[in-house]
């Protein structure tokens, strides 16, 4: 069995979770230790004293019963670093998460730095039958350690979920979040001719890409400053006749007055009151309904 340390594990969830189960931090990792889905452990290679819990719920155990040992702890307190209760579990026992090489799991053992301490050794009648007291060990939060087999087991068991769900059943909002299902899950007969229905306007659409309209080809062209015969002026008129008659800034306003504006702010022809240009884009944008008494006669030629 390998293990994840804390920070490697939140990266995990984050990377792999479906979305509506994220944002993921510290109190969702608390949260699953809690449910018992993942188990928070600690590493320990010194000795321990196997033992029994007695009526009084208290571990006994002997030092005829110590020896080296080589894995993984756990205790249940180890979440309340995780919603960050305390900053330090102390304690002289634990509960066997893996011991390597063993199939041991599940039993509690007082915690020893040594096989012998010499006080115990020397003062006392039958040392071996002596209660073993353990030592004190400090774990705090960057010590905690995740089995990788729980975490991947947890994250696949959430995105099978999530692949397995009605298409219809939920949808997910902007932020991951479901909403509440509207209707009954539709048949396979009834999504088939739904996905056909999808499927052949996406088709109308890439033709009507594809296919572009002889006019709106030929205004692309026009518009496109690095063509060939690119002309600014036919250019400018264009922008300014679709500005103020299709998107109607004319408003209330003459024609002249909002065509200053736009000419001013989207070209670089200065002054508008004495340039050619600035006259000429004003004149050939003019609608027919406002044309003066000379324009009319250039109209009947």
């Amino acid at each position: 069995m390998s293990y994840y340390n804390l920070e490697q594990t939140l990266e995990v969830f984050r990377k792999d979770l479906p979305e509506t189960l994220l944002p993921f931090g510290l109190p969702q990792l608390a949260d699953l230790c809690r449910r018992g889905k993942v188990t928070p452990v600690f590493s320990y290679a010194k000795y321990v004293s196997n033992g029994f819990i007695d009526e009084n719920e208290q571990l006994v155990s002997f030092n005829r019963n110590k020896k080296y040992f080589n894995g993984y702890l756990t205790l249940p307190s180890l979440t309340d670093l995780l919603f960050q209760l305390k900053e330090t579990v102390v304690t002289r026992d634990a509960c066997v998460f893996e011991e390597i090489g063993t199939e041991n799991k599940g039993a509690w053992v007082t915690l020893d730095n040594d096989m012998y301490r010499k006080h115990d050794y020397y003062n006392e009648h039958d040392y071996h039958d002596c209660l073993s007291i353990g030592e004190v060990h400090y774990i705090g939060i960057n010590n905690l350690l995740f089995s990788i087999e729980q975490v991947q087991a947890y994250i696949s068991s959430k995105r099978s979920n999530e692949q397995n769900k009605p298409l219809t059943s939920e949808t997910i909002g902007d932020f991951g979040n479901p909403t509440i299902a509207r209707g009954k899950p539709k048949t396979d007969k009834e999504r088939i001719i739904e996905l056909e229905k999808e499927l052949a306007a996406l088709k109308v659409q890439l033709e009507q890409q594809t296919y572009m309209p002889a006019d709106e080809s030929a205004l692309q062209t026009i518009l496109n400053e690095n063509h060939k015969y690119h002309a600014p002026d036919l250019k400018h008129a264009i922008q300014l006749w679709i500005h103020l008659y299709i998107d109607g800034e004319v408003g209330d306003d003459s024609h002249s007055n909002k065509a200053n504006l736009w000419i001013k702010s989207n070209t670089s022809y200065g002054d508008i009151h004495t340039n050619s240009s600035v006259k000429r884009l004003r004149e050939v944008t003019t609608p027919l309904k406002d044309f003066g008494g000379q324009r009319k006669k250039e109209i009947e030629k």
